[in-house]
C-alpha cells in the first residue's frame, strides 16, 4: 500500500527523533515529567519527617506492639483500602505522623475531656488488638440472612473489602453484632442498642423501631403501638463505596421530637401517585404473628430495639446493565454489618448540627415565618448532603418541607437534566440512585442540560416557575388555616464567573432568610476576618459577604470527613449514569427495579403522532434547528422528556407553530429553544424505542404515570416530546449477555477506515490562558 508524501515525511521525522539520544520533549511531556519529579520529592520529604521521633506526642502502645510497621507507611500508602474516623487524633500534620491528642490539650481547648469532632478528627487505619481477636461469643460481622445472588455478588467479598476496624477502643463508635445484642428469627434480625450506641448496616432492607427512639441522618424514628395503622417500616438501600448511614439510639426525653406519625398517604396529594410497597404497610403485630414471638420480650436490657429484614427490590441487580457498578453490592448477602465492608460512614459535622439547632429554635419561636434556606458552594462540597440533613431535621417538626432541587447535573430526587420542587413528607435516606421515588406532590421543569451554563436565561425562568409553585402551595395552606412550610434550595456548584452572577439572581429571586456556603477550607474565625481569609481562596461572591436581607453562614464541607476524599467516590458522570439507569428501569406499578433485560425488550407505551387518536402533539428539539427531513433520525432511539404545554390560542398553535415532516411527525417551530417554563411541565424522561411509520405511532419506554397524563389532558394541555442534549447510556438499548447478532439497532462499530471528522470532538477551553490572549 503506497502512502502519501506527507505521511512518509512525518514518519521519517519521527524515526530521526526517536533515534536521537537528546530528543526534545513536548510541552505536555515536560509538564508531566516535572509533576512526577515534584511528587517524588514531596513523598521523600514526607517520609523523612515521618521517620523523625516525636517526644512530645503520646505513642499508642498497643498499636506499636502489634504492628511493627511505622505509622507513616500506613498513612502515606495508597494501598490502604479503608480507614475509620477516630476522634482524639491530631489532624494538623505538624508532627508528620498521626498522633493522639494529649488529654491536657483537649481540656485546655474544649474545656472538657470530650474532644471536638471538627478539630480533632483524623483518618487512620488500625489493627485489631489481641484482646479483640479472643473476645468470646462473637458472631460473624456479616451474618448472611438470604442466599446471595451469585451473578451480581460473589460468595466472598474482595480482599480489599476485608480491612478490619478498631472496635474495642472508644474511638470506634459502631456496634458489632454479638449474641448479647442481637437475635435472629428466620430472616428477621433484632438488634438492641443502649443510648448513644451506633449501628451501620449495608444492603437492601426494611427497618423499624420496635422500642425507644433512633435517629438516622437527622431524622427521628420513634416506636409506636404494634397494632397502630401507620407507616412502621422504612425501606433503605445502602450500597458500598457511598457513605453508610448510621443508626443512633436516642433518648426521646432529650430530644424535641414533636411530630406524630401520620397516615400512610395524604389523599389530597397522593391520588395520582403509585401505592407504596405492601411490605412497608405491615405492622409489628403482623410480624409477631408470622414469627410466633413476642417482640416486647426480646433484648429487654436495651433501651432501643431495631428490627431489620431483607427487602430486595431489584436495585442490587444494577451491575447487570452497568459494569462499573459491580462493586456497589459486592457483599455476601443483602443485610450485612458494615464494620468490615464500608469505606466511609455518614458523618454530620458539628457546624451543621449547630446551624440546624439555631434555625429550628428560630422557627419554633415564629412558625408563621418559616425558614427559606439556600445552600451553595463549590462542586463536591456536599451541598445535596447538607440539604438532606436539614430537610430530615425539619421533618421532625412539620408535615411537609419544600425541597427545591435546582442542580440539573446531580439532582437529589429526579434524573439528570431536570430541576424540580418536591413537597417532602418523609426523610431522604441513602444515595439518590438507590432511593425509591418519593410519594409526594411535585413539579418538574425540563432543562435538557446537566449544567445551567449554556442557557442561564431559561434556567432562571425555570427556577422562578418552581418558586411560584411553592408560593401557591403556601397560599392553599393559608386558605385551609395551616401554617406555611419551609423551603430548602439545593444550588449547582457553578459559583465562579457567570455562576456568581447566576447565584446573585437566584438570591434576589427566592429571597431566602438563610444562605449557607459550604467551604472546603473551613476554619473557625470571627466575622471580621472571614472576608480576608476566604474570599480569595475559594472565590466567595462579594454579595454573600455583605449579606443584609439574609443571614449568611459558612459551614464546613462533609467531604473532609471521609477517610480519603479522592478514593472510594463515584465521579459526577458515574452518578448521573446510575441515577438515569435507576430511573428508567424502575417499575411504577410494582415499585421495583427490573434489570433482567434491556429497555429495548420492555413492553412500550404506544401513542399516535398523527390522526384522530393523536397522543403526541409536537416534537421540540433544543439546540440548532434541524431540517424536517432529519427530525425522525435525530429523535429515534434517544432520550426525550415528556412535557405538557399550555396553549392559549389553539388556532395559532396549529397554523403558525407546527410543521410536519415527510413522515407526518409534528414539529414545534421554536428556533431551537426549550419550552417556555411558564407554560410547561415535565412528567419525566422516556426512551423513544421505535417510530412506527405504518401506524404513525411512537413507542415509548420509561416510568410514565398515566394518571398525571390524564389530568393534564383534561385541562386541555398539549403533549410535547422535547429532545435535549442528554444522551442515554449504551446499556439501555444493549444487553451484554444476549448480544449474538452481527447488527444491533442504533449502534455502529468503529472501523479503521472512518470518515474525516467522525472521531469524538475534543473541546479546548484553555487557549486564552496558555497564550495570554486577553480581550480588549
Amino acid at each position: 500500500m503506497e502512502h502519501s508524501a506527507f505521511y512518509q515525511i512525518t514518519m521519517a521525522k519521527r524515526k530521526r527523533a526517536e533515534s536521537s539520544p537528546n530528543a526534545p520533549l513536548s510541552a505536555f511531556a515536560a509538564r508531566h515529567l516535572n509533576r512526577e519529579n515534584k511528587t517524588t520529592k514531596d513523598k521523600k520529604k514526607k517520609g523523612k519527617r515521618s521517620e523523625s521521633p516525636n517526644e512530645d506526642a503520646e505513642q499508642p502502645v498497643e498499636s506499636v506492639e502489634e504492628n511493627p510497621t511505622s505509622l507513616s507507611d500506613h498513612s502515606a500508602s495508597k494501598q490502604a483500602s479503608f480507614q475509620v474516623l477516630v476522634p482524639g487524633i491530631d489532624r494538623s500534620g505538624r508532627n508528620g505522623i498521626d498522633q493522639p491528642v494529649p488529654s491536657h490539650e483537649i481540656e485546655d481547648k474544649n474545656g472538657s475531656d470530650k474532644p471536638s469532632m471538627s478539630s480533632s478528627v483524623h483518618t487512620t487505619e488500625t489493627v485489631p488488638s489481641r484482646a479483640e481477636e479472643k473476645s468470646p461469643s462473637s458472631l460473624p460481622a456479616s451474618p448472611s440472612l438470604v442466599e446471595a445472588d451469585v451473578e451480581s455478588r460473589p460468595n466472598t467479598p474482595s480482599s480489599s473489602l476485608n480491612t478490619s476496624f478498631q472496635k474495642q477502643e472508644s474511638g470506634y463508635p459502631y456496634t458489632v453484632l454479638t449474641e448479647e445484642n442481637s437475635v435472629r428469627i428466620g430472616n428477621v434480625l433484632f438488634v438492641g442498642l443502649h443510648y448513644g450506641e451506633k449501628l451501620a448496616l449495608v444492603g437492601t432492607y426494611l427497618f423499624a423501631c420496635a422500642r425507644g427512639c433512633l435517629s438516622l441522618f437527622g431524622a427521628l424514628y420513634a416506636s409506636r403501638p404494634k397494632d397502630e395503622k401507620c407507616r412502621t417500616w422504612r425501606s433503605l438501600n445502602v450500597p458500598l463505596v457511598y457513605p453508610t448511614p448510621v443508626f443512633v439510639s436516642e433518648n426521646i426525653s432529650d430530644t424535641s421530637f414533636t411530630k406524630k406519625p401520620t397516615e400512610l398517604t395524604d389523599p389530597s396529594s397522593q391520588a395520582s401517585l403509585p401505592a407504596m410497597d405492601s411490605a412497608e404497610n405491615t405492622s409489628l403485630s403482623d410480624l409477631e404473628n408470622a414469627l410466633h414471638v413476642n417482640i416486647d420480650s426480646l433484648l429487654l436490657s436495651f433501651e432501643t430495639l431495631l428490627v431489620f429484614k431483607v427487602n430486595d427490590l431489584g436495585i442490587s441487580k444494577i451491575p447487570r446493565v452497568c459494569p462499573f457498578a459491580k462493586r456497589l453490592f459486592n457483599m455476601p448477602s443483602l443485610l450485612e454489618n458494615a464494620s468490615s465492608l464500608s469505606s466511609a460512614f455518614e458523618i454530620i459535622p458539628d457546624s451543621w448540627k449547630a446551624f440546624a439547632d439555631s434555625m429550628l429554635s428560630t422557627y419554633a419561636s415564629s412558625k408563621h415565618t418559616p425558614p427559606k434556606l439556600l445552600v451553595c458552594g463549590p462542586k463536591g462540597a456536599g451541598k445535596s448532603t447538607c440539604c438532606r440533613y436539614v430537610t430530615n431535621r425539619l421533618l421532625n417538626f412539620t408535615d411537609y418541607v419544600a425541597f427545591l432541587d435546582i442542580d440539573p447535573g446531580q439532582p437529589e430526587v429526579v434524573p439528570v437534566g431536570n430541576i424540580s420542587l418536591y413537597f417532602m413528607d418523609s426523610p431522604l435516606q441513602g444515595p439518590a440512585f438507590s432511593r425509591l421515588p418519593p410519594n409526594a406532590r411535585c413539579f418538574r421543569v425540563h432543562t435538557g442540560e446537566s449544567t445551567p451554563q449554556r442557557d442561564p436565561t431559561h434556567y432562571l425562568a425555570s427556577t422562578y416557575r418552581l418558586f411560584v409553585e411553592y408560593q401557591k402551595f403556601n397560599f392553599e395552606r393559608e386558605l385551609e388555616g395551616k401554617p406555611p412550610i419551609s423551603l430548602i434550595v439545593n444550588c449547582p456548584g457553578w459559583i465562579k464567573g457567570g455562576g456568581a452572577e447566576l447565584l446573585f439572581n437566584l438570591v434576589n429571586q427566592i429571597s431566602p432568610t438563610e444562605v449557607v456556603y459550604l467551604s472546603r477550607n473551613y476554619q473557625r474565625v470571627n466575622t471580621s476576618d472571614r472576608k480576608g481569609i476566604f474570599q480569595y481562596k475559594e472565590g466567595i461572591p462579594e454579595f454573600l459577604l455583605q449579606a443584609t436581607p439574609f443571614t449568611f453562614s459558612q459551614l464546613e464541607s462533609s467531604w473532609q470527613y471521609l477517610p480519603d476524599s479522592s478514593a472510594h467516590r463515584m465521579s459526577s458522570a458515574d452518578n448521573r449514569t446510575l441515577g438515569l439507569l435507576s430511573y428508567l428501569y424502575f417499575d411504577l406499578q410494582h415499585s421495583t427495579w427490573d434489570f433482567s433485560r434491556s429497555l429495548a425488550s420492555h413492553q412500550p407505551l404506544a401513542t399516535a403522532y398523527n390522526g384522530s387518536q393523536q397522543g403526541i402533539d409536537a416534537i421540540n428539539i433544543i439546540g440548532e434547528p434541524l431540517n424536517l427531513l432529519d427530525v425522525s433520525k435525530a429523535i429515534n432511539g434517544t432520550l426525550l422528556a415528556l412535557c405538557a404545554y399550555e396553549v392559549s390560542n389553539e388556532k395559532e398553535w396549529n397554523d403558525n407553530q407546527i410543521a410536519k415532516t415527510p413522515e407526518g411527525i409534528p414539529v414545534l417551530i421554536n428556533d431551537g429553544l426549550p419550552l417556555d417554563p411558564a407554560n410547561a411541565q415535565c412528567f419525566g424522561l422516556v426512551l423513544l424505542r421505535t417510530i412506527d411509520l405504518v401506524k404513525k405511532e411512537f413507542h415509548l419506554v420509561g416510568p410514565i404515570n398515566l394518571d398525571l397524563l390524564a389530568d393534564a389532558d383534561s385541562k386541555g394541555m398539549k403533549f410535547v416530546l422535547e429532545r435535549g442534549r442528554l444522551e442515554s447510556p449504551l446499556s439501555t438499548m444493549l444487553d451484554r449477555r444476549l448480544v449474538i447478532y452481527p447488527e444491533l439497532p442504533y449502534l455502529e462499530r468503529n472501523h479503521a477506515s472512518v470518515a474525516a471528522g467522525s472521531q469524538r470532538r475534543r473541546v479546548r477551553r484553555n487557549i486564552n490562558r496558555r497564550t495570554g490572549l486577553t480581550g480588549q
